[in-house]
């Protein structure tokens, strides 16, 4: 049978404070994940929550503790586009934040790594929870603190079982 603690243990227990990349929103050695559906804003949102971690511009009036090295992986973005956003995201930036930016963000197009991608008939796709060591391997290469993933369904399709994902994901945290 399981156990519980009561109110009163939690209340009155002190707890250590929760270490923040991006205060109230990201925490330090976690994972995050956003869904929603498609067209929501999910992308801009961690575009802009990772450029600002790169360069330690305020994020939507929290300030960023400090400039981390990050990584942008895409699915389906192109160059051109992820550098229109970007521009529009560092649009009234200080220089020294633009600086910053350019040493700690790093970006991937998972459709060009090969290491990432298995060829399919009907389109390049990464399959599946065996890939988790290629991304770990090359997150592991990179170095960066935060790692975003835009289009994860495309890039785990929902047929991967949730289980195995979530443990693979947990060992890269």
């Amino acid at each position: 049978m399981t156990e519980f603690d009561d109110a009163a243990s939690l209340l009155d227990g002190s707890w250590p404070e929760a270490e923040w990349l991006l205060p109230g929103i990201l925490p330090q050695k976690s994972l995050v994940v956003s869904a929603s559906p498609s067209g929501t804003g999910k992308g801009w949102f961690g575009l802009e929550a990772c450029a600002c971690l790169a360069s330690g511009h305020e994020f939507h009036g929290r300030a960023t503790p400090r400039p981390c090295r990050t990584v942008w992986i895409s699915y389906e973005e192109r160059e051109q586009t992820l550098k229109a956003r970007l521009s529009a995201i560092m649009r009234d930036w200080e220089p020294a934040e633009r600086a910053l930016f350019r040493i700690n963000f790093m970006y991937r197009c998972l459709k060009r790594d090969p290491r990432l991608v298995k060829a399919d008939r009907k389109e390049n796709v990464v399959a599946g929870p065996a890939n988790w060591e290629a991304l770990d391997a090359a997150l592991c290469e990179w170095g960066p603190e935060v790692a975003f993933v835009d289009t994860y369904s495309k890039m785990f399709p929902l047929e991967t079982n949730a289980n195995e994902l979530a443990a693979a994901a947990t060992t890269m945290i």
